[in-house]
C-alpha cells in the first residue's frame, strides 16, 4: 500500500511576473516533477502567470488582477463580497492540510486566520527592510513573522535581517536555496543576439550592460542611468539597456526623459515589460545589478545561466554569497564613478568577462539547479516542520 501524501497548501500574494511568484511557480513545477505531495495554491491576487499555475495544480484566486479597479460602486461591492466568501471558504479548508506553504512576507492577516484552524505554517520571505516596512504599515510584516512556525530564506542576509530587527529567533529560521532550470543555460550566439537586438531596436555592434526587473527607486534605475551617463561621457561604444516594467507613470516619464536624453549617442534603451523567457538577458555582456537593496536578486541567477557575469554594489543584499569571490565583481560602495570606471575597463578585458562568467554558471548548477539537492532541503523542511508539529 502506497503511503499517504502529505498535503501542502501553497499562498502566493500575486502572480505576476516578478521575482517572488516566478520562483514559486519554478518551486511548485519541481515539486510536481517528484510527486510526493498533493499540493493546492492560493493567489491572493491573479495576474499574468495565474494561467501558468493553474497547468500545474489547483488554484483559488481570491481577487482578479484588476479588482478595486472599478469605479462602479456596484461592481465594488460585489468584488469585495465574492473575495470574503472564497477566503472563508479557503481559510476553513487549510484544516485539511498538513501544512501551509506562504511565499513572501505581505500575507499576515490571512495567515493570522489561518493559525486559528491549528494548521502549522512556513513562511518563504524573500525582503529586506524597505519592502518589509512598506507592508508593516498595514502590519502585515510582523503578523507573518508573528503567526509562522518556521520562516525559510534564500539568503544570510535576509535571516540576519529578520533576526536583529524583526525579534526572530535563529531557531525559527532555515534556508532554501531557489531553484533555476538550466536546461537552456548557453550564452546565444551572435545570430541569435542580432535577432534580439533588431526585435528590441538596439544598435548591434556595442558593448551592451543590462539591468532588468521594475524600474523602482530601491532597483537603483536612477544609479543605472547616472552610471550610463558617465560611460558614454568616455565611451560611446558601451550601451546601457534596462529589461523591465515600472513601477509607477512618474518613474516611466522620468527614465523616458534620460532615454530620451541619451538616445543620440544609442546608449540607453528601456525595452519595458518583456514575456517571460529565461533568455531575455542572453544579449548582454555584463550585468549590472544597480539596487540598493536586494535580498537575493533572481535576475542575477538568470544571467548567470546565461554565462552571463555581474558588478553590483556590496552591502546591498545577499547576492554577494552567490557573486563573491569568481563570479562577477563588486563596487566597495554605492558609487556611481566607480561603476562606470569598471565598466569601461571591463570592455576591453573579455577573458575576464568570459572566466567569470563561466564560473557564475557552474555555481548557479552547484548552488540552485541541481533538482536533487533542492527538493532534498524542500522535503526536510517539511519533515522538519510536521515532525516539530506532532511533537
Amino acid at each position: 500500500m502506497k503511503n499517504k501524501k502529505e498535503k501542502i497548501f501553497f499562498i502566493s500574494h500575486d502572480s505576476s511576473q516578478t521575482g517572488a511568484p516566478i520562483l514559486l511557480l519554478r518551486l511548485i513545477e519541481l515539486l510536481c516533477k517528484y510527486d510526493k505531495y498533493d499540493i493546492e495554491l492560493l493567489l491572493v491576487r491573479g495576474g499574468v502567470l495565474e494561467n501558468k499555475f493553474r497547468l500545474l495544480l489547483p488554484v483559488t484566486t481570491l481577487k482578479s488582477h484588476i479588482y478595486g479597479k472599478t469605479r462602479n460602486i456596484v461592481r465594488r461591492v460585489f468584488e469585495y463580497l465574492r473575495y470574503r466568501i472564497r477566503l472563508y471558504k479557503v481559510i476553513n479548508r487549510t484544516r485539511e492540510f498538513d501544512l501551509v506553504f506562504n511565499n513572501t512576507i505581505a500575507n499576515g492577516k490571512i495567515l493570522r486566520q489561518i493559525k486559528t484552524k491549528g494548521t502549522p505554517v512556513i513562511s518563504y520571505i524573500h525582503e529586506l527592510d524597505s519592502v518589509i516596512n512598506e507592508f508593516n504599515r498595514f502590519g502585515e510584516a510582523n503578523r507573518t513573522i508573528q503567526f509562522s512556525d518556521l520562516v525559510v530564506c534564500p539568503s544570510r542576509a535576509v535571516a540576519d535581517n529578520l533576526i536583529k530587527k524583526y525579534d526572530l529567533s535563529s531557531e525559527k529560521t532555515d534556508f532554501l536555496p531557489y531553484f533555476i532550470s538550466n536546461d537552456r543555460a548557453n550564452k546565444i550566439s551572435e545570430e541569435e543576439k542580432n535577432t534580439w537586438l533588431n526585435r528590441l531596436g538596439i544598435p548591434s555592434g556595442k558593448f551592451y550592460v543590462g539591468g532588468m526587473g521594475t524600474a523602482t527607486y530601491r532597483k537603483g534605475i536612477d544609479l543605472f542611468a547616472e552610471v550610463c551617463r558617465k560611460v558614454v561621457s568616455i565611451d560611446q561604444e558601451i550601451c546601457f539597456v534596462w529589461i523591465g516594467d515600472f513601477v509607477d507613470a512618474a518613474t516611466k516619464e522620468k527614465m523616458e526623459a534620460d532615454a530620451n536624453d541619451l538616445f543620440k549617442s544609442n546608449s540607453f534603451f528601456l525595452t519595458g515589460a518583456l514575456p517571460m523567457n529565461t533568455a531575455n538577458p542572453g544579449f548582454l555582456d555584463i550585468f549590472f545589478l544597480s539596487s540598493r537593496e536586494d535580498p537575493y536578486p533572481l535576475v542575477v541567477l538568470e544571467a548567470a545561466r546565461m554565462k552571463i557575469p555581474t558588478l553590483y554594489f556590496k552591502n546591498t543584499g545577499g547576492i554577494q554569497e552567490f557573486i563573491e569571490p569568481d563570479a562577477g565583481w563588486g563596487i566597495d560602495s554605492i558609487d556611481t564613478s566607480l561603476a562606470a570606471e569598471k565598466i569601461v575597463a571591463l570592455k576591453n578585458n573579455r577573458n575576464e568577462i568570459n572566466t567569470r562568467g563561466n564560473l557564475a554558471f557552474l555555481k548557479l548548477c552547484r548552488m540552485h539547479a541541481d533538482e536533487n539537492r533542492v527538493f532534498s532541503e524542500f522535503d526536510r523542511i517539511v519533515k522538519k516542520m510536521l515532525n516539530n508539529n506532532v511533537n
